[in-house]
């Protein structure tokens, strides 16, 4: 049996094209319901990864074309010990595996590479009195809107 995706994406792309041809108003509430529909998405794609676990138990398979779907077991990590984390980062060493060089790392590189930092937070700079563009380039980057909750 074939999944029902494509001609849904179908439907999808020539909404994208109708848009142009629709009010702002009508586009607003398009954006509504598409900000719900990425919501059920979400959970669709998990129902159809219990689906998924429940048929295949813990073994991985093969789809024709598509190529091994593998079945791993998460890890659940919570309650970190961030100071004794926080220590042992700073008194680590990278070592390059084949050349056995050691990286010469400042404290920030090290807690960089090891935390899931991305970019700094806009908010938490700014409740600490910091200013933003003080330390980054900042450009227009168009507009965005902002739906009533």
């Amino acid at each position: 049996m074939q999944h029902p995706l494509p001609p849904a994406l179908e439907s999808i792309e020539a909404l994208a094209g109708l848009c142009a041809e629709m009010d702002e108003s009508v586009n607003a509430l398009l954006l509504r319901d598409l900000a719900k529909f990425r919501m059920n998405i979400s959970e669709l794609m998990a129902q159809v990864e219990k689906v998924i676990l429940e048929k295949s138990g813990d073994k991985s398979f093969m789809v024709h074309g598509f190529g091994e779907v593998e079945i791993k077991r998460r890890t659940k990590r919570t309650a970190w010990d961030r100071d004794a984390l926080l220590s042992a980062v700073l008194d680590s060493r990278l070592v390059d595996p084949t050349s056995g060089e050691v990286h010469d790392e400042t404290p920030i590189e090290k807690v960089l590479d090891v935390w899931n930092l991305g970019a700094p937070r806009v908010t938490a700079l700014r409740e600490r009195g910091l200013q933003p563009d003080e330390f980054c380039d900042e450009e227009a980057d168009g507009w965005a809107v902002k739906l009533p909750t």
